[in-house]
């Protein structure tokens, strides 16, 4: 039920969100104006600021964080609260701002944060294409569509022959340097073949692409691609590094 929830909100466009999120501050505005001065539903606020920073970025946040506190001030001057001093309710603003705007930082911080674990989680950190991990997730999930609508799937493997024996002879830098290039013109040859839904995984001997496509259009793809590897420039690149 959440994960839908964060699916649906994650696909609103930022005019969904602020709409969302003006929806929400109204709510809590009018329940803060309908208890009166004695009940105050100030943490309640934290509810669209929060929603503004994790779907909408700190900006947003930001912007929400001010809002919700001019409308509990507002609030709180339509119920006729009684304060010893004329600065009491101002200072109480501001106090309820500042932690308004430390709710959006943080929460905003914590929605980067996590992006880039999972982002780090799911590439491979030489080649920065997708790893083993995140290649077999998505692989799953073409499975399923698949299935659902009946849709053709292609998995095309592709193996670095006695990788092994070059790492032994030329050391794993070179070896790096290896996968590496094999990683740049297989990503580019997914580009340049027009192929659905194309994936790369890389892993220390192994090149992987995942895509959808009609039978046809997968061999025309992988006879360029044998092509292009062995007439293009990486070739020409690894024979340099090998001093050949």
């Amino acid at each position: 039920m959440l994960q839908r929830l964060d699916r649906w909100l994650t696909a609103l466009p930022a005019a969904g969100v602020w709409g969302l999120g003006l929806a929400l501050t109204a709510l809590v505005g009018a329940v803060d104006v309908a208890t009166g001065p004695e009940l105050s539903p100030a943490a309640f606020y934290l509810a669209p600021i929060g929603l503004a920073a994790w779907y909408g970025g700190r900006r947003t946040g930001v912007v929400f964080a001010l809002l919700s506190a001019v409308v509990l001030y507002t609030a709180d001057r339509l119920t006729g609260g009684v304060y010893s001093r004329a600065l009491v309710p101002v200072w109480n603003a501001g106090g309820r701002l500042a932690i308004f705007l430390v709710t959006a930082a943080l929460v905003a911080g914590l929605r980067r944060a996590l992006e880039h674990e999972r982002e780090l989680a799911a590439t491979d950190p030489l080649t920065g294409v997708a790893n083993c991990r995140s290649f077999f997730a998505m692989a799953e999930r073409e499975l399923d569509r698949a299935r659902r609508y009946g849709r053709p799937l292609t998995l095309a493997y592709l193996d670095l022959d006695n990788f092994k024996a070059f790492n032994d002879v030329h050391g794993f830098l070179r070896g790096d340097q290896v996968i590496l290039l094999l990683a740049t013109a297989l990503r580019r040859a997914v580009i340049d073949g027009d192929i659905e839904n194309g994936a790369l995984m890389a892993g220390q001997s192994v090149g992987i692409f995942r895509m959808v496509c009609n039978d046809g259009k997968i061999y025309n793809f992988m006879e360029q691609t044998g092509d292009g590897l062995e007439k293009g420039q990486t070739v020409a690149i690894l024979k340099s590094m090998l001093g050949k």
